[in-house]
């Protein structure tokens, strides 16, 4: 299931959806916490041009809200994250393909989400 999840995710960052990032991808395999990420988020840092610390700090914002205030939209998160807009969507697209996040209201009221495996990221803190 991870496989064709994968094959998914990594179509779907050339689609429409998630078209119209201008630069190539960013070499982020010597990056501080590269090696924490897993194969999908490797590759959607990778394109988004984040950089790993970028990537889990914004995961547990975005996460923790959820679970401490329950399903908001995408526009609530591009509020939450101080990173580009187009950026924190494409991150909160990720979450709902991943199952981390509900796609709707009535999902969040349904749904047993995934939790990602935890990562001690702050250990990649200067």
């Amino acid at each position: 299931a991870v496989d064709i999840l994968f094959i998914r995710i990594v179509s779907s960052l050339g689609s429409s959806k998630m078209s119209g990032f201008a630069g190539t991808p960013l070499d982020i395999s010597a990056a501080p916490g590269a090696s924490l990420l897993t194969e999908i988020e490797f590759e959607l840092c990778s394109f988004l041009r984040l950089q790993p610390l970028q990537y889990f700090q914004s995961r547990d914002t975005l996460l923790r809200n959820y679970h401490e205030q329950g399903f908001y939209k995408k526009s609530a998160a591009q509020k939450m994250l101080h990173i580009d807009v187009n950026k924190t969507g494409r991150l909160y697209d990720f979450f709902v393909m991943m199952q981390w996040l509900p796609e709707t209201e009535e999902v969040a009221a349904s749904a047993i989400l995934v939790e990602p495996a935890y990562v001690d990221w702050q250990q990649i803190l200067p």
